[in-house]
C-alpha cells in the first residue's frame, strides 16, 4: 500500500485517510477526573473530565469527555464538551457530538453539522508554535494535579 505523507494524516493508495500514529499517547478514561495542570506530549485522549491548565500537542475530547481549561495545543478535536480559553496553532475541529464555548484563538476551524460552537473565535495565521516543556522540567507555577477514579463495586 502506498502512502502520501501529511502532518497529521496519510492518504492510502485507495484514497482513505489513515491517522498517523504518535510516538506517545495518554488517556484520561471514563470515571477519571483530573484537577490541575497537565503537560502532554503526543496525543491526549479525554474520555473523563479535566479541569485546569493543559498544554499539549493533539488533544481529543471524546463524546463522553469534558475539558474545562485554559489550553495551549497544536490541535484540538471536540467530540464532547470544551469550556474555557484555548490557543491552538493548528486546527480546532468540533465534531457533530461536540460543544465548544469560551474564547478561542486558532489557525483553522472546522465545525461539523450538529456541532455547537458558542465562543469568541479568532482565526489567524500568525499564532506562535505551542512550546511543550521537556519531560521532568518544572513549570512556573509548578504543575500539580490530583486524579480521582470512580470505584466500581462488585
Amino acid at each position: 500500500m502506498k502512502f502520501v505523507k501529511d502532518k497529521f494524516f496519510s492518504k492510502s493508495e485507495t484514497g482513505g485517510n489513515v491517522r498517523k500514529k504518535s510516538k506517545q499517547f495518554s488517556i484520561i478514561d471514563n470515571g477519571l477526573t483530573v484537577d490541575g495542570d497537565l503537560i502532554c506530549h503526543g496525543d491526549l485522549i479525554i474520555r473523563g473530565a479535566v479541569r485546569g491548565r493543559v498544554v499539549g500537542e493533539s488533544i481529543v475530547i471524546a463524546k463522553e469527555g469534558s475539558l474545562q481549561s485554559k489550553t495551549k495545543a497544536t490541535s484540538i478535536t471536540v467530540g464532547g464538551k470544551f469550556e474555557g480559553e484555548a490557543v491552538i496553532n493548528g486546527i480546532l475541529t468540533v465534531l457533530a457530538t461536540g460543544t465548544c464555548s469560551g474564547k478561542i484563538r486558532c489557525r483553522d476551524l472546522v465545525v461539523e453539522a450538529g456541532g455547537s460552537l458558542n465562543a469568541e473565535v479568532t482565526c489567524t495565521a500568525n499564532l506562535e508554535k505551542v512550546q511543550i516543556p521537556a519531560p521532568g522540567k518544572k513549570q512556573e507555577p509548578e504543575a500539580t494535579s490530583t486524579a480521582t477514579s470512580a470505584a466500581s463495586t462488585a
